[in-house]
């Protein structure tokens, strides 16, 4: 716990996402002093799977985007490689969750999303130069995240980007989706254990 509230200091960039059930919301993702630490990692993978025994269709489903739905379904080797990838990188995973009952209006998770994200760089503290959040394809409630988040007196840029478009989304919907389902007793695969020396809660 040290040594990450010690990184922390340091970091500037953080890419979000939410993942949530009947049982718990989460908003969380990674965060990392340097951008080009997600775009080397990401590009490291993608090298290695090229070698990986799928036929050429498979490879182009799941390179175009690396969803975290589609590999714990179909590829969960290639899930586990990513996290591996991940945790080897300098790098740190942060987030904050609502246990919850049942299904949820609209605007209360849009109250419960705020408030986690608010948590996560409220403990982050030091000044964050771009926050990646994954769109919502919401014009509304995409401006009403930006707005309030560029608020926070240490939050420099906010960017609303889809997850294609984004490495470091990417990143972010397989570590939260990992941590939901661990939370909630279905990490079969036991893919958190890979993460978990990276994983703060906050």
């Amino acid at each position: 716990m040290m040594q990450a509230t010690l990184l922390f200091l340091l970091m500037k960039y953080l890419y979000i996402d939410e993942s949530y059930n009947q049982n718990v919301f989460i908003v969380g993702g990674v965060v990392t002093n340097k951008e080009n630490e997600v775009i080397i990692t990401y590009n490291k993978f993608k090298k290695q799977l090229r070698n990986y025994p799928l036929s050429e269709n498979k490879k182009r489903k799941i390179m175009y985007e690396f969803k975290s739905v589609i590999l714990d379904k179909s590829f969960p080797k290639i899930k586990e490689m990513f996290l591996e990838y991940i945790n080897s990188a300098n790098m740190s995973i942060i987030y904050s969750y609502k246990k919850i009952t049942g299904k949820l209006s609209q605007e209360k998770k849009e109250k419960i999303y705020l408030k986690l994200l608010k948590n996560i760089i409220n403990y982050i503290n030091d000044d964050i130069v771009v926050i990646t959040f994954d769109s919502f394809n919401n014009t509304r409630l995409n401006s009403k995240i930006e707005k309030e988040i560029k608020e926070l007196r240490n939050v420099k840029e906010v960017l609303c980007m889809n997850s294609y478009d984004s490495k470091g989304l990417q990143f972010a919907d397989n570590v939260v989706g990992t941590i939901r389902r661990h939370i909630s007793g279905i990490d079969i695969n036991n893919d958190y254990e890979i993460i978990s020396n990276k994983v703060i809660c906050v």
